[in-house]
């Protein structure tokens, strides 16, 4: 892969206080390297992440999920809620979901949207990390379940969160953010389990999602397509749903 960091938007570097100690650009390159590289990143251009999601709120039942991602910034989350239908679309210019109940496309809130959107984005955090308004900062090595951490914050002009990249692995394990939702601040823990390496890239198969503490949904896929070719119509509101 050559020189990585000549493709990165330059950020400051945080040196810990131990001697020998990496700098966040080594950790960052290492963190890509360990993602397949950047070449094998950048290659990557749809994504169909097919899978069940273990949700609290329906006492924990296990629902199919199909998620569909475009480099072209596009992304469509395909969920089959007992008998119901619930599709989600996020592209440039809108952000929208079809309500099971009426039938009808409604625009996401704020909040939902930016975790949309976020899932839409192939090349993670800490690529042109300056280009999406991230400013990134060392905090330093902790432990946490037995293992080592790099802890990486990020401040974003909505959010500060905290990144926990594996000392061995240099994969995130997980994420941590505070925020206001709906007038309550919310502990938000995000964590990656059962990394695998397809088409040279490497994924997490399973994402769990916990608010304070307690598991809100619970990600685990079965099979991460890279490259598949979707059909034009996929990001359009009127396509049929997906088959189960």
């Amino acid at each position: 892969m050559g020189v990585i960091h000549k493709y990165i938007i330059p950020i400051s570097l945080f040196f810990c206080l131990n001697a020998g100690a990496q700098n966040l650009e080594e950790i960052i390159n290492l963190h890509i390297e360990a993602r397949g590289g950047l070449e094998v990143i950048r290659s990557v251009q749809t994504v169909r992440m097919i899978g069940r999601n273990q949700l609290y709120e329906l006492d924990w039942t296990m629902m199919p999920v199909e998620i569909s991602i475009s480099r072209r910034g596009q992304i469509r989350i395909d969920n089959y809620w007992f008998e119901a239908f619930i599709v989600q679309y996020c592209d440039s210019s809108q952000a929208i979901w079809k309500d099971p109940n009426t039938e009808r496309f409604e625009k996401m809130i704020p909040f939902q949207e930016e975790k949309v959107r976020e899932m839409a984005d192939l090349d993670g955090y800490f690529i042109d990390s300056e280009s999406k308004g991230l400013s990134v900062e060392l905090m330093g090595k902790g432990t946490c379940d037995n293992h080592q951490f790099w802890k990486i914050r990020l401040s974003h002009a909505k959010f500060e969160r905290i990144v926990f990249i594996n000392t061995e692995t240099y994969l995130i394990s997980k994420e941590i953010e505070f925020r206001q939702i709906q007038g309550v601040q919310t502990k938000m823990e995000k964590v990656y389990r059962d990394y695998r390496s397809i088409s040279e890239l490497v994924l997490p198969f399973e994402i769990e999602t916990r608010l304070n503490g307690h598991s809100n949904s619970h990600f685990v896929f079965c099979d991460i397509q890279i490259n598949p070719e979707f059909v034009d119509s996929l990001f359009d509101r009127k396509h049929s749903p997906l088959p189960k």
